[in-house]
């Protein structure tokens, strides 16, 4: 059951006031566990034409290539890789 979503009204307005201006942005979210980093960002981008990445303890190798998959699959969804 998903809860309903309050509060964090600071951070989604910063989130909001980032993606209204030109050009593009990189925004890295973190902080402690369980805060509600993961939440936030979702709640965000619910609505929003975009794409977003977690990252995972792997190797940089590995971080690289699926975040340049996220990005072609988000610009160029023909040319998705997975079903």
């Amino acid at each position: 059951m998903i809860s309903k979503f309050i509060g964090r009204q600071k951070e989604l307005s910063l989130l909001e006031d980032e993606w209204n201006k030109t050009n593009g942005r990189l925004i890295i979210l973190y902080g402690r566990q369980r805060i509600g980093k993961t939440r936030l960002i979702t709640e965000f981008t619910s609505k929003k034409n975009g794409t977003f990445y977690f990252a995972e303890d792997t190797s940089s190798h590995i971080q690289i290539n699926r975040l340049q998959e996220k990005i072609t699959e988000f610009t160029h969804p023909a040319l998705r890789t997975s079903p």
